[in-house]
């Protein structure tokens, strides 16, 4: 019986991602989906045919940034439990989750203050039940995604040892 400990990370660093792939990987992921619900917003207002097709294409555009980060080694390296994963790897990934904590709870509460400082005003918030989707599906979309894409974003170029 073979007790060696083998690291998942070790087949999906084969062959890395450029820290240039992996941070188009998330702009893709992150303005795309910005982009897409945005165009969605004025297809839907002007009834559009182009217009939701360029919706389609975004979503792709999206989608691609998603599983780039999902089958590169940054995906493992924020998501692996401590067991498969060496001691550099834990404190990169426990920096990713500190970051993103942080990240995320300002953005939450930036959106908060803005929600009542728009409810006071007039300004803009959501009102149909798409809007409200769209929102809660962003955020969740970047609770999700938020440690691979600190992963992504900080780390160094790949060395030629892996």
């Amino acid at each position: 019986m073979n007790s060696a400990k083998t690291n998942p990370l070790d087949e999906v660093s084969r062959q890395p991602l450029s820290r240039l792939r992996r941070r188009a990987a998330v702009l893709a992921a992150y303005l795309g989906y910005l982009s897409m619900i945005s165009v969605w917003y004025v297809a839907s207002a002007r009834e559009s045919a182009g217009l939701f097709i360029l919706v389609s294409v975004l979503a792709v555009v999206m989608l691609a940034g998603l599983v780039l980060l999902f089958t590169s080694w940054v995906w493992y390296a924020a998501n692996s439990p401590d067991p498969s994963l060496d001691e550099r790897q834990q404190r990169v990934r426990d920096r990713a989750y500190l970051h993103s904590y942080q990240l995320f709870a300002g953005a939450v509460t930036l959106a908060g203050l803005y929600a009542g400082i728009a409810w006071d005003n007039g300004w803009w918030l959501p009102s149909t039940w798409n809007q409200v989707q769209a929102a809660m599906w962003g955020l969740l979309l970047l609770a999700m995604t938020l440690p691979a894409a600190v992963v992504a974003w900080t780390e160094p170029e790949p060395s030629d040892d892996l």
